[in-house]
């Protein structure tokens, strides 16, 4: 007599653990997937490499002149916000096909599916907190999981009810910037002062970090543990959550719709880019010029400043995905296409990978080579970790079936070893 024979239901569907096939994975959501995950890093490698100041702030630290200038201007323009943008939006994609796939293979049905999204949920939080606390405080995995979880239960809304409700959580997370660009006159004078030291710290602040990340673990902790603990409360309530919500739910309604999948009209695509193009791209640019104009100052740029590249950023990403798609099912740059693939198909490993390989190059348990490459010197390190990234990810799919962090994430999730390297039979 079976289980299901003798009423007792098994604890995970057997058709649940099969790897997913390579004719199965839906190839421009991987495609998009490794073109934000390698565009990610222009960015996050500043955080990496510099005092955290110079992320927003580029008066704080290093040399903005000549080719540093141009790397500086040309990563605000076409990178900051705008891939984790687009990782944001396919991470609320994934939540959507993940819960159908459930509801397809699995005997239990809805109790299944949401049971087995808050699990795989809980462990991305752990993997992300021990990334986050262990090696370096920009960690997005903690708030992907937070805030997926909170907007689970809309997967099952319309196409035209996520658009206008993640349209809105993104317009709530706008009036909170500007409410508190406005509220700066009624702050007190320490209030003030906390602020301005964070947004410009001083030679004596900038010292004590460049020393802290050169230096042993425990003196990177020191560093390390304030600025995680606010980018989990204060950065994720006040910023990140609104603006995450938003564009999961987007994600949601852009999966459903067939939009990522490639399969409407090409002229949607080319409809879809252009205000990107030209109304995104010259906002950024319009941004990007107030804030020199206003030499970075906290009263303009910490919140007003932000702004043209908040609202840029969400048209310009959408010109970028509609650009991938109709490359891609073109059968335009296929090397490229394919290379990107496989690097989206591993994109918690890889995501993961550009922390291990640059803590280990910039922090003290390492090279220890914090504070001592320019920009110029960061963008030709991203390009060579791009390199490796793709060749890592081609080598290592060509044997196994997902990546090692990603195994290890869906082993977690399914409470047993999942089926790793390949079989040549199969």
């Amino acid at each position: 007599m079976s289980k299901a024979q003798a009423g007792q239901t098994p604890s995970v569907d057997s058709n649940l653990l099969l790897p997913t096939q390579q004719k199965e994975r839906i190839i421009t959501l991987d495609v998009v997937r490794g073109f934000a995950i390698l565009g990610i890093l222009v960015l996050n490698i500043q955080s990496f490499a510099m005092p955290s100041a110079a992320y927003t702030n580029p008066n704080t630290y290093g040399d903005l002149s000549g080719v540093n200038y141009y790397v500086w201007y040309f990563s605000q323009l076409f990178f900051d916000m705008k891939f984790n943008t687009i990782f944001a939006t396919l991470y609320g994609a994934g939540i959507m096909m993940l819960s159908q796939r459930s509801l397809q293979q699995s005997a239990n049905g809805l109790v299944e599916s949401r049971q087995r999204f808050y699990h795989r949920s809980f462990w991305l939080l752990v993997i992300g907190m021990i990334h986050a606390y262990i090696f370096w405080y920009g960690d997005i995995l903690v708030s992907y999981a937070i805030t997926g979880m909170l907007i689970f239960f809309s997967r099952h809304w319309s196409t035209k009810s996520l658009l206008i409700t993640g349209s809105a959580l993104i317009g709530f997370g706008l009036l909170i910037t500007v409410t508190l660009g406005y509220s700066l006159p009624y702050w007190s004078d320490t209030e003030l002062q906390d602020m301005k030291s964070y947004w410009a710290p001083s030679a004596a602040d900038i010292a004590a970090e460049v020393q802290a990340y050169q230096g042993s673990w425990s003196e990177q902790m020191e560093k390390r543990l304030p600025s995680t603990i606010m980018m989990q409360t204060q950065g994720f309530f006040m910023l990140l959550l609104w603006r995450t919500a938003g564009l999961m739910m987007i994600g949601m309604a852009l999966i459903k719709s067939g939009f990522l999948t490639g399969k409407l009209d090409k002229k949607i695509y080319l409809l879809t880019l252009l205000p990107g193009l030209l109304i995104g791209l010259p906002l950024i640019a319009f941004g990007i010029e107030q804030n020199l104009a206003n030499n970075f100052s906290m009263e303009y740029s910490m919140f007003f400043g932000m702004l043209p590249n908040l609202t840029g950023s969400l048209l310009l990403s959408l010109s970028y995905i509609s650009i991938l798609l109709l490359l891609v099912n073109a059968g335009l740059v296929q090397i490229i296409s394919r290379s990107f693939a496989r690097i989206g198909q591993m994109a918690l490993s890889n995501y993961l990978l550009q922390t291990l390989i640059c803590t280990t190059l910039f922090y003290g348990t390492g090279l220890g080579k914090f504070g001592t490459f320019e920009r110029s010197e960061q963008a030709l390190t991203v390009l060579m970790i791009w390199g490796f990234s793709a060749v890592f990810s081609k080598l290592w799919l060509a044997r196994c079936y997902y990546g090692p962090f990603e195994w290890f994430w869906r082993s977690l999730t399914y409470q047993q070893a999942q089926r790793l390297v390949r079989d040549s039979k199969i």
